[in-house]
């Protein structure tokens, strides 16, 4: 029988549409949907006291850790961060070396920025561009392209170059390569190495 797997914890509104479908693949791999975990959104209201609030996240990051202690993989979607109680029992369970976390970060905790000129797309176009990175890449030939690539590297000197002065040698030799080819399987993380 399957490991149980937790499809998403999620800030609610954010992605509602890409859910079911990742609720829908987990089964279709014939592994068992345990449901979303909504985080608070924030900014709560003016009145909600952090006396209450904080307590109230760490006997509930507790209880999510005893809750989630079977669960084999989870996805963390746009919106839940760290701080979120069932994100933190999750990484506890992490670093425990219990399971294995997707994450997706594109606009949170500072991880996209603007170019020098250039603002950043809305929310709504750089989500709708990685929902549809998500539910439309040929994920076989991805991997592909990418496992060539690395070949290619293995053995040379790799030189990066711009016109603005950038230039930058390296050698990768036998070091490990991060792969994001969309290969999240136990199989391949228990392969890992950083």
């Amino acid at each position: 029988m399957s490991r149980p797997i937790l499809p998403a914890v999620a800030r609610p509104g954010l992605f509602d549409p890409l859910i079911p479908h990742l609720r829908y693949a987990v089964m279709e791999v014939g592994a068992i949907d345990l449901g979303v975990i909504d985080v608070v959104e924030e900014p709560g209201p003016e009145a909600w006291r952090a006396d209450v609030l904080a307590p109230g996240a760490e006997r509930a990051r507790t209880a999510y850790r005893e809750m989630l202690a079977g669960v084999d993989a989870s996805i963390m979607l746009p919106g839940a961060r760290p701080d979120h109680p069932a994100y933190a029992a999750l990484q506890d369970l992490l670093r425990e070396g219990q399971g294995r976390t997707i994450h997706f970060h594109w606009v949170e905790n500072g991880s996209a920025f603007p170019l020098p000129g250039q603002s950043l797309p809305s929310r709504h176009l750089i989500d709708a561009t990685y929902q549809r990175a998500l539910l439309e890449t040929d994920y076989q030939t991805l991997s592909a392209v990418q496992q060539r690539f690395e070949q290619a590297m293995r053995g040379a000197e790799i030189r990066v170059t711009t016109p603005l002065g950038t230039d930058l040698q390296f050698r990768i030799g036998d070091w490990p390569v991060n792969r994001q080819d969309g290969d999240a399987s136990a199989a391949r993380t228990d392969e890992g190495v950083i």
